[in-house]
């Protein structure tokens, strides 16, 4: 029989759905790599500023020897009406989220193999969607930020990706949540112990009152009733959590009991940033009934923040179910820096239902290098910190470099954007800057504007 794709050279591009969890997360995924590794897996993502700046590392995580990405169809957006409805600009800060992004696509090139920014064009007539890369009119064609970006990223790679250019700072340490979604349960002990050493870290019995923990914000909460914390039932995410101390490193253990409703417990450790808004950083965990993706409020305040760790609950599906009772309860969650790992306790024994790689993205400058078979050097630099850095970058063991530049995006509004009008006319208000910067002594020095895209050419 002849391999027709191996005699025209031909790879397949297939889809993992329009689940956005990464390949350990995702069911579809899990079966391509474990029969068809040799595909390319088409990843189609339109979220928010968050998701974006989280997932710079989301690749990092990927079976090096795996089915390679495609990121077919991405593009920054916003919630536009609370119901779900995708909807942007395409300003400046949609485009530096898009760049961050690509700096961890292009610097795990091994796996990410190609990626393409979505839609391309759209008419000021008749459009249904935004934002979109190009806009035209009758007469004129507008480029956008998200534009320049593509064209800064396309027309400056090396061949090789350098590896380690800067430190990386994956402290994920943080405190604790406990809660549910459309459920109502009862805690009655949390423990944390020290993984290396065993020792106890955290011990509180909720018949001591609650100890620290706080509601999380615009949420319902609940009371002390016996020796338990009752959380009561909401339609939308309800939960308390605990902060007066960080945990990494670490497992915790949860005796909890389901009172009434349909859908889920959550757990989570690695709690952080806890905000109004209804957002935090977390690892979590949720045993449920049912997945979907209907769950009101939850998915907006949770899922579109929280994706640095993926799904802030990984919600089991009725397959997996091990036993969400009234009777109680125990639940165990594993964390360290780089993998979560749940774990449920019924018949006498504790059963593995969650494994997944994770990590925590502290940076807010990101960047990739590569070098070309010329030896030029690339530099790729997104600067979102909210303030102008200094960088230094030390050209070690590559030669005498003489000369750089640099290309600029950049504008002190960070959601400016360019205008065109419906029939004829465009205003341009940002576009790349050229500039020739100096290299001293195999050392160059600059200043990286807040809100900009730097992207330096070393020769």
């Amino acid at each position: 029989m002849t391999d027709l794709l191996k005699l025209f050279d031909i790879t397949i591009v297939t889809s993992a759905g329009v689940d956005i969890r990464p390949q350990d997360s995702n069911e579809s995924w899990k079966t391509i790599n474990e029969k068809y590794r040799d595909m390319i897996v088409d990843e189609h993502v339109y979220n928010s500023y968050q998701w974006f700046i989280d997932n710079t590392k989301r690749y990092d995580a990927y079976d090096r020897s795996g089915a390679k990405v495609f990121m077919g169809e991405y593009a920054m957006h916003t919630m536009a009406d609370g119901r779900g409805r995708l909807n942007g600009d395409n300003n400046l800060r949609s485009a530096l989220a898009e760049a961050a992004f690509l700096t961890g696509c292009e610097r795990n090139s091994d796996v990410v193999k190609m990626t393409c920014y979505a839609p391309l064009f759209a008419s000021t007539y008749h459009y249904r969607w935004t934002p979109n890369l190009i806009w035209f009119n009758a007469r004129d064609v507008m480029l956008t930020p998200n534009y320049y970006v593509q064209q800064m990223f396309a027309s400056n790679t090396g061949k090789y990706t350098l590896r380690d250019v800067s430190e990386v700072n994956d402290d994920n340490a943080g405190g604790l949540v406990i809660g549910g979604h459309r459920t109502a349960s009862a805690v009655s002990r949390v423990t944390v112990k020290d993984i290396a050493t065993g020792k106890i870290l955290y011990d509180h019995d909720f018949a001591d009152g609650l100890g620290g923990w706080k509601v999380y914000p615009n949420c319902r909460g609940g009371h002390i009733e016996g020796n338990e914390l009752v959380i009561e039932e909401s339609d939308a995410f309800n939960g308390f959590y605990y902060d007066a101390q960080r945990f990494s490193d670490c497992e915790v253990e949860i005796s909890f009991r389901r009172l009434s409703g349909e859908q889920s417990f959550i757990a989570g450790v690695g709690v952080a940033d806890v905000r109004d808004a209804g957002t935090m950083d977390s690892a979590g965990f949720s045993i449920c009934c049912q997945y979907g993706k209907n769950h009101k409020g939850y998915d907006v305040s949770f899922d579109k923040r929280v994706d640095f760790m993926r799904t802030v609950c990984e919600m089991m599906g009725k397959d997996k179910f091990l036993g969400y009772s009234p009777e109680g309860n125990k639940l165990r969650l594993v964390y360290t820096r780089k993998t979560f790992t749940a774990s449920i306790f019924k018949d006498g024994e504790w059963h593995e239902v969650l494994f997944k790689n994770i990590w925590k993205v502290n940076e807010r400058i990101f960047q990739t290098a590569s070098v070309g078979e010329d030896g030029k050097i690339y530099l790729k630099v997104v600067n979102v910190s909210g303030k102008d850095e200094e960088l230094t970058a030390d050209l070690v063991n590559f030669g005498t470099k003489k000369k750089a530049s640099v290309t600029t995006l950049w504008h002190e509004d960070a959601t400016v954007i360019n205008e065109i009008y419906v029939k004829a006319g465009k205003r341009d208000h940002i576009a790349p800057v050229h500039s020739e910067v100096a290299i001293e002594g195999n050392s160059l020095k600059a200043t990286l504007k807040n809100n900009s895209l730097n992207v330096f050419v070393i020769e």
